[in-house]
């Protein structure tokens, strides 16, 4: 079987947890700040591994909440250097614009699709197949009961027509598309090739080398 995702397009980042400690890493090896937030709190109750998910905010499209996390990293991890009064009208801008900025952490949500180990981060690579991480990761969200934190929408497909029925259902939904992936492909830091975006300019052709 082939899996198909939803593509929801937010603010890609890999959440590296040891001990409880959590950090944000952007795909550029940055490290981000959101101090505060609830699901990292909620990810500071997991086993050591590493996440790859996304940024959004409940109840904001994915442009608007994309440049709405931008700003509040900004904000947070500028303030030391701008100090206390330019910090404050960095905080009234954004309030101005999007309301209270503890709400909006409030409502940040992070949206996973992998799991790997520590280990197998730093090393750049996982030998284990996507299937077998994706169960332990959906087995790993199912014990700590996250409220922030969720599971990238999924099936698992056997021919183009199941991918499309899934492609087309997300366009219904206002979202951007899908992404199709082979449930036996290991992990590698970086974009893989071994996966396909279904979105409205599609490349059929290479999506139909794909053995479903």
């Amino acid at each position: 079987a082939v899996i198909s995702q939803v593509k929801a397009d937010g603010t890609y980042r890999n959440a590296i947890i040891r001990g409880g400690e959590v950090e944000l890493i952007s795909r550029q090896g940055e490290v981000s700040t959101l101090t505060g937030a609830k699901f990292l709190d909620e990810l500071s109750g997991f086993d050591d591994c590493v996440l790859n998910g996304e940024l959004t905010i409940d109840g904001y499209k994915r442009t608007i909440a994309n440049g709405m996390v931008n700003s509040i990293m900004d904000i947070v991890e500028k303030a030391g250097e701008r100090g206390e009064e330019e910090t404050l009208k960095k905080i009234n801008a954004f309030e101005g614009k999007h309301g209270p900025m503890a709400d909006a952490f409030s409502r940040l949500r992070f949206t996973v699709w992998d799991m790997i180990t520590v280990d197998e981060y730093f090393a750049a690579k996982s030998d284990v197949e996507y299937h077998i991480r994706f169960k332990s990761l959906k087995k790993m969200l199912g014990l700590q009961g996250c409220v922030q934190i969720d599971l990238v929408e999924t099936r698992f497909i056997r021919t183009y027509e199941e991918a499309m029925e899934h492609f087309l259902d997300t366009q219904s939904r206002g979202l951007e598309g899908t992404i199709i992936k082979s449930s036996h492909a290991g992990w590698k830091d970086g974009k893989p090739v071994y996966q396909i975006k279904m979105k409205l300019e599609m490349d059929i052709l290479r999506f139909l080398k794909i053995k479903l």
